[in-house]
């Protein structure tokens, strides 16, 4: 052995990875403590000639246990000799050290180097630490702690998350990953091809599994077991030379190229420049002691052949808990996870296919369906409401949707998973080769196992709803509700109405005559809110829908209104800006759209309304919705006078003035009991109900 040999090989046993490789060895090898040679040999893949030979050079030093004769017997590997044997392997195989440079007291190198390691760690990292000491923490301040790792945790992975997302948008059904190199003055420019992806050192990765499902991890050397299945590149514009950070996105060999956007690749760079500024806090999230985070959010409805781990798993350990029989043959033979291929449909018109199962099904996930023609006892027990149990039945039981698949069942047990207003989601098949199978003991925890599966397929599908469509983000941010994006909206209205008032007061080219007038529309439906209390807030939102879409389709059909704006303002509300049209003029185009919307409507009344085409099933027939209009005028020279009684913020004074009195003739309206028009009369000096002729 080598003197100064010894300084480096403690240098490389302080390293993270080394510890995390050779504590990883040691408690794999103590679970199987005292083994015999051939057995320590298979256990780190090495030769029994290898540990004879270490044991002559003093690396190793066993006991052997005695036979029959008292004489030599085999030798004996204790838990500390196959903790030093782990250190030698680690040094030789992956630290590059000769067996002459391995000093033999290098197990307690080891444990020197261990010691002083945590002693020096940062507080978060040594707590969450499980090595061989363990500091208590109080409660209080263990708690405190946790809050702000969890939020590291959870804001890193959903900051991968949503930016792997909107990066892949363009390329759905594909494995993907973000890589974030860690370490300071990293440069990943040279790294373009996946097997040189080691070279960038410690990285936070998150990957986009093919089924929806999210991980994030740290990795302090990435690789890929088969490199040549992805590509890398940077997280770079179309329009961008080259790329401002060091990020870079994996994506699978065959996918179609990564077209970004500038601001795609922007609103990334700003989702994940907080986890580059703050590394100190993030890493401790995903470090000793932390689980890789599985942002698990599998997508049943539009993945190509989903499948989801978690709920096969819950369903063998279903099995699991039904326990065994008397030869060791599981009380429960196999078990399903039933889900509604549409959920669109009405409950009467829906099947539901396997989802998820048991080792031991019968079915295939994604293929095997129950319908109204076979419903068996699922379709029984999503339609009802209740548990449903046969304890004792024949083969030939018409209650068995597939009698030829279950040959062997005697008793089987079906419990639909519903939401919290009652509506099934989802059933749980359960089906035993005994009689009286399930106890009401039984049925008490599976009743429990559905409330699990029930948050999981409610998490699932609100984080698929919470994604939505990234583009539509970033080409509109300011529209949230796609129903009504072809609306313009309230700030719009705002704009459009100071800008005139400016142009107004400024009037530089004397553009507006005195006596020309601006004029306002404001429409409002009568009795939404008792719609939406009968019917639901769905129903209320897509009747409002419809009638701004009317309104429009009335605004083409006059040449005096067919250049007009309709400003959806909020709810069932609408604007309109009549500029140069009379008071007389507006009263009369207000009638005329009084009586275009007072007719039927047909609404979805499941489903959000977003132009798919509609479900005959689905639609609600309204025949009595009526409005009322509110209308008023101002001359352009009282709007000019007014604005000049106004020294400081005119324009947004007055135009708050316009936008109060529209809401108060709507008020003045509804106490009219609607579908009426108020409007302003300029010989009472007030609102006033009009209709023709008057």
């Amino acid at each position: 052995m080598i003197e100064q040999d010894v300084p480096v090989i403690k240098e490389y046993l302080q390293q993270r990875d080394v510890q995390e490789r050779i504590q990883k060895s040691m408690q794999e090898a103590r679970a199987k403590a005292t083994v015999t040679i051939s057995q320590a040999a298979k256990l780190f893949d090495l030769t029994e000639s290898q540990l004879r030979d270490w044991e002559k050079r003093g690396l190793l030093s066993t006991e052997r246990s005695l036979s029959t004769e008292e004489s030599k017997g085999h030798r004996q590997f204790s838990p500390d000799v196959l903790n030093k044997l782990a250190i030698i392997k680690e040094l030789k195989d992956n630290g590059g050290y000769s067996l002459g440079a391995i000093p033999q007291n290098v197990d307690s190198i080891w444990d020197q180097t261990v010691h002083d390691h945590q002693n020096t760690a940062p507080q978060s990292v040594a707590i969450q630490t499980q090595q061989t000491t363990t500091r208590h923490i109080p409660i209080d301040k263990r708690v405190e702690q946790a809050e702000k790792e969890v939020f590291w945790r959870y804001f890193t992975s959903q900051a991968l998350r949503l930016s792997l997302i909107l990066a892949c948008e363009n390329i759905p059904e594909t494995v993907a990953g973000l890589v974030l190199p860690l370490q300071p003055n990293t440069s990943s420019s040279i790294v373009r091809e996946p097997y040189r992806l080691p070279e960038i050192g410690e990285c936070l990765i998150g990957w986009l599994d093919l089924n929806g499902s999210f991980y994030t991890f740290l990795d302090p050397v990435p690789s890929f077991e088969v490199p040549t299945d992805f590509r890398i590149q940077p997280l770079v514009a179309e329009e961008e030379d080259i790329s401002q950070d060091n990020t870079l996105i994996v994506v699978q060999r065959k996918a179609k190229p990564l077209n970004l956007s500038v601001p795609a690749v922007e609103t990334i760079r700003s989702l994940l420049k907080p986890i580059y500024e703050n590394i100190e806090h993030c890493k401790p999230a995903f470090d000793y002691g932390m689980r890789d985070w599985l942002y698990q959010a599998t997508d049943f409805a539009n993945s190509i052949d989903p499948t989801d781990d978690v709920l096969n798993n819950l369903s063998d350990m279903i099995i699991q808990m039904g326990g065994k029989t008397a030869l060791h043959e599981d009380h429960w033979r196999f078990c399903c996870l039933l889900l509604p291929d549409d959920d669109t449909l009405p409950i009467q018109q829906r099947e539901l296919i396997v989802r998820a199962q048991s080792e031991r099904s019968p079915y295939i996930v994604g293929t095997s369906t129950v319908s109204s023609e076979f419903p068996g006892l699922s379709l029984r027990a999503y339609q009802s409401g209740h548990v449903i149990y046969r304890p004792d039945m024949s083969v030939k039981d018409f209650v068995i949707a597939y009698p030829d698949k279950e040959k062997s069942t005697r008793s089987a047990i079906a419990i639909p998973i519903a939401r919290e207003d009652g509506l099934s989601i989802a059933v749980l098949y359960i089906a035993s080769d005994e009689v009286n199978a399930f106890s009401v003991k039984d049925q008490r925890v599976l009743r429990f196992i559905g409330k699990m599966a029930e948050e999981l397929l409610l998490t699932y599908n609100a984080r698929q709803q919470a994604t939505g469509r990234f583009v539509d983000l970033i080409n509109t941010p300011d529209v949230v509700d796609a129903a009504f994006k072809n609306f313009y909206s309230e700030n719009e209205f705002i704009h459009d109405l100071e800008t005139l008032l400016i142009d107004i007061q400024r009037n530089e080219k004397n553009k507006f005559s005195p006596e020309k007038e601006v004029s306002f529309i404001a429409i409002d439906i009568d009795n939404q809110s008792i719609l939406a209390t009968k019917y639901g807030d769905r129903v209320a939102r897509n009747l409002s829908k419809e009638v701004g879409e009317r309104i429009n389709r009335h605004l083409k059909l006059f040449a005096k209104l067919a250049n007009r704006r309709l400003y959806h303002v909020y709810a069932d509300r609408y604007y309109m800006i009549l500029e140069d049209m009379s008071l007389e003029e507006a009263r009369t185009n207000a009638e005329q759209i009084r009586l275009a919307l007072r007719r039927e409507y047909r609404v979805d009344q499941q489903r959000t309304s977003d132009g798919r085409p509609k479900l005959p099933d689905s639609m609600l027939e309204l025949s009595k919705v009526t409005v009322r209009l509110g209308v008023t005028s101002y001359k352009f020279e009282k709007l000019k006078e007014v604005l000049q009684r106004y020294s400081f913020d005119s324009v947004a004074e007055v135009g708050a003035l316009i936008t109060g009195s529209l809401n108060e003739v709507l008020s003045i309206g509804r106490q009219e009991s609607g579908n009426v028009i108020i409007s302003w009369d300029h010989d009472l000096h007030g609102y006033t109900r009009w209709s023709p002729g008057r």
